[in-house]
């Protein structure tokens, strides 16, 4: 199954400022997340965004919050630990009318990991990006990701998303994408 631009949002789950220091692969993941920020804005791409408790845990991280637009966009807080124990967050997608969710965020074993089987048992198609999610430990991201995969999530890079969000050499956007993200 390819991942389609008219049927896909990304979600981007808890990179919060308390949280985020903890986490093993910390950068990988800030960047991950600004370039799928900037991937999803260039293709008009809804992006909602998740914090879990910011009272507790603060806000997401600064790089990531200037980057997000304003409109296309959407910010919840949540308590519960998958993003569809939110109301809001749920009415959202639903509004959206999309079927398929690129994911990256944090914790994977937990917010990430139940945020995907939620969607899963109501029958979205979800995309992990492989470096754009993590846990404070290695091994709770590695389990999470086989856990994920064994739900029929799918598992993705940046670089197999742009091919398959531009599908064509001649799309506007294949140069751009290509100097910026291929490597």
């Amino acid at each position: 199954m390819k991942i389609l631009v008219e049927e896909c949002c990304l979600l981007i789950i808890d990179v919060q400022e308390k949280l985020i220091p903890l986490i093993s692969n910390k950068n990988e993941i800030i960047q991950t997340s600004l370039d799928l920020i900037d991937i999803a804005k260039n293709l008009e791409i809804p992006i909602l965004l998740t914090e879990q408790y910011p009272k507790g845990l603060g806000k997401t991280v600064k790089q990531i919050r200037d980057l997000i637009p304003e409109n296309n966009s959407y910010i919840f807080e949540k308590t519960s630990f998958s993003c569809l124990g939110s109301l809001d967050f749920e009415k959202t997608l639903k509004l959206l009318k999309k079927k398929q969710v690129i994911i990256a965020g944090i914790e994977s074993h937990i917010c990430v990991m139940q945020t995907v089987l939620d969607l899963k048992k109501i029958n979205y198609d979800v995309f992990i990006v492989r470096e754009g999610i993590g846990s404070r430990k290695v091994e709770d991201n590695k389990l999470s990701i086989n856990r994920m995969l064994s739900q029929k999530v799918f598992l993705t890079n940046i670089e197999m998303l742009i091919f398959e969000l531009v599908r064509d050499s001649n799309h506007s956007l294949f140069k751009y994408f290509s100097k910026k993200y291929v490597k």
